[in-house]
């Protein structure tokens, strides 16, 4: 598991990475990503897939606080 704390544009996010360790000896990032704040969670295959959840929930987040 790998926990991450950042601050991206002044949005503080923490997240929890569970990594799919069979795909990790692939050469493939896979698990699943949790937004510790909220709860939210997503299966993810590729960086591009964690990447574009971790996207959209800084997005919602910024547009909350609107």
């Amino acid at each position: 598991m790998v926990r991450g704390s950042r601050t991206l544009r002044g949005v503080p996010l923490s997240v929890v990475l569970r990594l799919a360790e069979r795909r990790l000896t692939d050469g493939v990032l896979a698990g699943e990503v949790e937004i510790v704040e909220t709860g939210d969670t997503q299966l993810v295959r590729t960086t591009e897939e964690l990447v574009s959840f971790l996207r959209t929930c800084l997005a919602s987040e910024t547009h909350e606080g609107e």
